[in-house]
């Protein structure tokens, strides 16, 4: 599957200014860019009857993965299939602030079988539905691996067309990889300038592990006034530096245990490096 360029804004903005970058807000070509990325990925899962069900994640934080599942999964919608989006980061949620949605009861809620009505509509689309993260879990590493995730999300496709989960970044915590049994495929968002090559092909070789299909790469980028441009993930060369995990890993307020903090690293190909 080809790459997308596809622009949103800094990750840090507050989320009612994240508003004009959701849905049917986003500009024409941003949302030429989610209708190309939504036919590569309709070619790419083509052999596949029934629901699908795509996990969108990224190396680290902040690259812009949460906006790319949200406006995904709406895209998705507009063709007429029945969508459910999920906020499988059951760490740092941000879709129901997003959406404007309740947060619980959830998708922990559903998992840990407290609730069966934790579906949402939105007000973009009727064939586009959410779940919220819900109430943040003990242990949501283990949760998102059990095997009735896997079991859960299969009675829910029954009734969809695809399913979009926002998953925790790669190298900062295990839960998108142990839910790769339940996935059809992953796409992965990259933030330009912001991770190192190197934390990017760490990531990749960690999703290899899975044995799920990378479906394909978003490349993003913080220039909302900028043109899109689409092309593969290689040609765009080298990515800047990043510092140290501050939210998921090691010594954050979530704990020890539940992140594998990655030591910043240097990239010999990128001569921006100090």
């Amino acid at each position: 599957m080809k790459s997308n360029e596809i622009k949103t804004p800094d990750s840090s903005a507050d989320f009612l200014r994240d508003r004009e970058y959701i849905c049917e807000n986003l500009n024409f070509m941003a949302a030429e860019a989610y209708k190309m990325l939504r036919t590569n990925i309709g070619f790419s899962l083509a052999s596949i009857k029934g629901c699908k069900t795509i996990g969108i994640t990224s190396a680290n934080g902040s690259e812009g993965k949460s906006l790319c599942a949200i406006n995904l999964a709406y895209t998705l919608s507009l063709q007429g299939s029945k969508v459910l989006l999920i906020d499988g980061d059951l760490r740092l949620p941000t879709i129901a602030k997003r959406l404007g949605l309740n947060k619980a009861p959830g998708f922990s809620e559903l998992l840990t079988g407290q609730t069966e009505n934790v579906i949402q509509k939105t007000e973009f689309s009727p064939n586009f539905m959410v779940i919220t993260s819900g109430s943040l879990p003990a242990h949501p590493s283990e949760l998102l691996g059990d095997d009735k995730t896997t079991t859960i999300l299969s009675s829910l496709g029954k009734m969809l067309d695809y399913i979009v989960i926002d998953l925790p970044p790669i190298n900062e915590v295990s839960d998108a990889r142990n839910i790769s049994r339940a996935l059809d495929g992953y796409v992965f968002v990259v933030k330009r300038g912001y991770s190192s090559r190197s934390l990017v092909k760490q990531a990749i070789e960690r999703l290899r592990f899975t044995n799920t299909e990378i479906l394909g790469f978003v490349l993003v980028d913080d220039d909302k006034d900028a043109v899109g441009k689409y092309g593969k993930y290689g040609k765009y060369g080298k990515y800047g530096k990043y510092g140290k995990y501050g939210k998921y890993g090691r010594g954050s307020k979530y704990g020890p245990g539940y992140g594998e903090r990655a030591e910043t690293e240097r990239d010999p190909d990128d001569p921006e490096q100090d």
